[in-house]
């Protein structure tokens, strides 16, 4: 017990180092080891770190390992790893992570502190694969590359047809064939798999031009609509945006569209956040009539995962936000899903940074300054509520960079007349 006992108090500290989190340790199933927070609401951003240590440059890097992306029965986002013979599962809508094995706790107690400790490190090399899981690894590759012929046969038969309109089709179906994609998908990611658009095919190019589609072929190459389903499946699979893929979708805002609001402005809205709040150089200013009791939760979730650097410089908000709730219900309702010991900081950044505009404004944005005279700012359709954000709504959106003094004159300063909270 004294071995279980040490382990248990080294992933405590280690996990409340890095975010702020409590969690616990359950061995209570047999062959499973349960790490998760304690609470009852769980926490995104606590599957969000997870997924950063396991995928880690020293641990097990997306590049080299297989990790597999699902949605269970009832609409949850879990991602898998199959290594060493254990089943590492992160839950990320609750930031819980399983293993499963048949030896997993003798493979907690040795291994498991070395990802743990290789975290902490500058890249060296990735974690050993034992000998029995690289059998393992090459009769999944096999099965993955059965499934994607199949899945780039059935895009294929779906974008050809000619009375196809993607925006009527039944969400049902839609879901359907992004749920199938999506298992497919999960290994390794799509820059991986498709090498930048390169193909592995070895035939006569006029052969394997007349004949189409042949075994094992990508399509990626010379199907844009394939593509850019491919593009919005890699979307659906990340619960937050970053790097590169962050940066891309950027690029393709200058001029405004309407997107999903549930999808895809609701990920690019906190994957930003996220980002800005991570910058002790950033100065971030939300504004939004309407908010609802889960948007504040995101808000104050980010900005404990981001505490030592997170600075909200404003926040516009309407007293009465969300239909019948007034801010301080709001204030009050997320405040209560989080433990007291964070509840000072929730008000000193995020509760205090409130304002009221005197004037009524139906305006929606998040920006920052960049402290280098530089500012960045998120226009949307899409109130910060449940309205827009989980149903299926379709809204505008567009990003512009700018000059701090033109985004204080044009954004902010017609706001500014106000009153604090």
């Amino acid at each position: 017990m004294g071995e279980k006992a040490a382990a248990e108090k080294g992933l405590e500290d280690f996990v409340k180092s890095k975010t702020a989190e409590s969690v616990c340790l359950d061995l209570s199933t047999p062959s499973v080891v349960v790490i998760k927070q304690k609470g009852k609401h769980g926490s995104i951003l606590l599957g969000t770190f997870w997924m950063n240590v396991l995928q880690h440059p020293n641990n097990y890097p997306v590049q080299r390992y297989p990790y597999k992306k699902l949605y269970d029965k009832n609409g949850h986002y879990k991602v898998m790893l199959r290594v060493d013979d254990v089943t590492m599962t992160v839950y990320m809508s609750t930031g819980t992570l399983t293993i499963q094995g048949s030896f997993v706790l003798d493979w907690f107690l040795k291994r498991f502190s070395k990802v743990m400790e290789y975290y902490d490190m500058p890249p060296l090399e990735p974690q050993p694969v034992s000998d029995g899981y690289l059998e393992h690894e090459k009769n999944w590759n096999e099965l993955m590359r059965k499934d994607k012929e199949k899945l780039d046969a059935t895009a294929t038969h779906y974008f050809d047809k000619e009375h196809l309109n993607v925006v009527e089709q039944s969400q049902q179906k839609q879901r359907e064939l992004e749920e199938k994609a999506l298992m497919l998908d999960g290994m390794p990611h799509l820059e991986v798999a498709y090498s930048n658009g390169v193909t592995n095919s070895t035939g006569d190019p006029k052969t394997e031009e007349s004949n189409g589609v042949q075994q094992g072929e990508t399509t990626l190459k010379n199907n844009a609509l394939v593509e850019d389903l491919s593009d919005d499946l890699e979307l659906l699979a990340l619960d937050l945006w970053s790097g590169d893929v962050l940066d891309k979708q950027l690029s393709l805002l200058s001029t405004p569209v309407i997107k999903e609001g549930p999808t895809y402005i609701y990920k690019l809205w906190k994957s930003l956040l996220s980002r800005w709040l991570s910058n002790p150089d950033c100065k971030v200013f939300l504004a939004t009539p309407f908010l609802d009791t889960e948007r504040m939760t995101d808000i104050c979730e980010i900005v404990l995962q981001n505490f030592t650097t997170a600075n909200i410089e404003a926040f516009y908000v309407r007293i009465k936000c969300n239909y019948t709730e007034k801010i301080s219900d709001v204030k009050r309702n997320a405040q209560t899903k989080f433990p007291c010991k964070h509840q000072p900081i929730i008000e000193y950044k995020v509760y205090n940074r409130i304002v009221y505009p005197l004037r009524t404004f139906h305006a929606k944005f998040i920006g920052c300054t960049d402290g280098k005279g530089g500012a960045e700012v998120l226009m949307t359709s899409a109130n910060f509520s449940a309205d827009h954000f989980e149903h299926n709504n379709l809204e505008s959106v567009v990003y512009h960079t700018m000059t701090e003094a033109e985004f204080i004159h044009k954004f902010i300063n017609p706001l500014s007349a106000s009153r604090q909270s």
